[in-house]
């Protein structure tokens, strides 16, 4: 609600314009998006619970506004998590520059992450998408990334924040990648890892690279649903059942309960990595220090 009355909700418009972005992701996770008979058909089954969602996700951000990232992030989380263990917060430094990488499996991970890093100078690299500037209050805290041109003022910026001792969390793999406790292919997921994190530490060598491993956002009975086979490619069936969790959610909270687990493995020093300037190899001797943790036999677990 804003302050005074008379002045209009400024979260009104977000809230059309996430009921409408929470619509289309639904339609095009089905593969209806391009069905005018099936747009028609089942638009009005997804008004409630894509409304529901406008409504948790606008909460959210009123907590940040109120409360900060992290504990904003958690009022979300208690909503669409059974619980939520971080592992290793001893990890994190409390100050000076840090690089911290994540996979990205998808769902509450990015929210999971923010109630797990409590630094109030963490930003996040994250693609320019109509859902994310549709929150006033989590905007600030994102530098966001074009799709096409643009993204040497992206690089300024996050190398400007790493110098000023900024903690910033970016994500390589730039796709969804497989929950490590549902799915298989995490480990060999880091081989796409981009060439940001070497051009990152060769800019602000003094930078701690912070791996961090999100896992159990995926709820299994999700990837089982009969309805993923509605989509052939492997990729759109884990969309489907992440559709699939969010609309279980809603109607039935506790039909598939999800148990998230964020692991902060200890840090880099930047300058470790520095043996070959080149923005891939840096990103390459990085990975191989990552990948241990990501073969471990608690993950990866079909």
């Amino acid at each position: 609600m804003p302050d005074n009355p008379l002045q209009p909700d400024p979260y009104r418009d977000s809230e059309k314009e996430l009921i409408q972005i929470n619509i289309a992701d639904m339609l095009i996770s089905l593969g209806w998006q391009n069905s005018k008979i099936l747009r028609k058909l089942t638009s009005p089954f997804f008004q409630y619970p894509a409304r529901r969602f406008a409504h948790q996700v606008l909460d959210y951000d009123r907590g940040v506004h109120d409360l900060g990232l992290a504990d904003g992030a958690r009022r979300l989380l208690s909503t669409y998590v059974n619980d939520f263990t971080v592992h290793g917060a001893e990890n994190l430094p409390a100050h000076g520059p840090v690089l911290i990488l994540s996979n990205h499996p998808g769902m509450v991970d990015t929210v999971a992450l923010f109630a797990a890093l409590p630094r109030s100078d963490l930003r996040v690299l994250a693609a320019e998408r109509p859902f994310l500037t549709a929150l006033p209050a989590t905007r600030p805290y994102l530098f966001f990334v074009p799709e096409n041109d643009g993204r040497s003022e992206v690089i300024r910026q996050t190398a400007g924040h790493l110098r000023q001792g900024g903690a910033v969390l970016t994500f390589p793999g730039g796709q969804i990648d497989p929950d490590p406790r549902c799915m298989t292919g995490a480990a060999s997921a880091l081989d796409g890892w981009s060439a940001s994190t070497g051009i990152f530490v060769r800019l602000e060598p003094q930078v701690r690279v912070l791996p961090v491993i999100v896992s159990g956002v995926i709820a299994p009975q999700s990837l089982k649903h009969p309805l993923t086979r509605l989509r052939r490619h492997p990729r759109d069936r884990e969309r489907l059942a992440a559709t699939l969790q969010i609309l279980a959610r809603v109607f039935l909270p506790n039909i598939w309960p999800v148990h998230v687990h964020v692991d902060i493995l200890p840090p880099i020093a930047g300058n470790e990595l520095l043996s070959d300037p080149d923005p891939q190899a840096i990103t390459r001797a990085a990975v191989e220090r990552i990948r241990p943790a990501y073969q471990r036999s608690e993950f990866n677990q079909p």
